[in-house]
């Protein structure tokens, strides 16, 4: 499996949950991320599918450390994709993201196993996505200059244009 170095800060109790949640699962750092990105996929695909660059405009991290990782190069991809739809400034602003959502989601899910509230959501975001025919995604790479050309991903993940008429 090939491996990307990726660094990015983040603050330290973002830090320590993740920290904490590789040594309960007796991982290291790198494998816990990739285990939660895996867990996490649908979650990725609906923040690309229903958010806003605007949301992730502002938002302060409040860093006080850094973290090296190892991620598979299909994840870094798909944040990349990511970070290039919401036209983000950086591709940790996606990884912090993700991250805080699936420790958010296990503290309010104490009682039930993580796995089993994330099967459900993905259940819930299939359906949703199956029923809803197109997406408006009209922000993603907007030309200033022809406002009726946008570019879009096929579902073979190749860009492509759109002219609306």
């Amino acid at each position: 499996m090939d491996l990307h170095k990726f660094h990015f800060v983040i603050n330290s109790k973002l830090l320590n949950l993740i920290k904490k949640e590789a040594r309960d699962s007796n991982i290291s750092v790198s494998k816990c991320i990739r285990k939660i990105l895996k867990n996490m996929r649908f979650a990725i695909e609906k923040m690309q599918f229903e958010s806003h660059p605007l949301y992730f405009k502002y938002n302060k991290i409040n860093a006080d450390k850094d973290i090296f990782i190892n991620l598979d190069i299909e994840n870094y991809l798909l944040i990349a994709n990511v970070q290039d739809s919401l036209k983000l400034y950086s591709k940790a602003q996606v990884l912090r993201f993700i991250l805080r959502t699936f420790f958010e989601i296990k503290e309010k899910s104490k009682s039930r196993l993580i796995e089993s509230v994330l099967e459900s959501m993905k259940t819930k975001w299939e359906i949703e996505k199956s029923r809803k025919k197109a997406w408006d995604k009209s922000h993603m790479s907007l030309f200033k200059n022809q406002p009726s050309i946008i570019l879009s991903f096929s579902p073979q993940r190749e860009l492509s244009n759109i002219l609306l008429l």
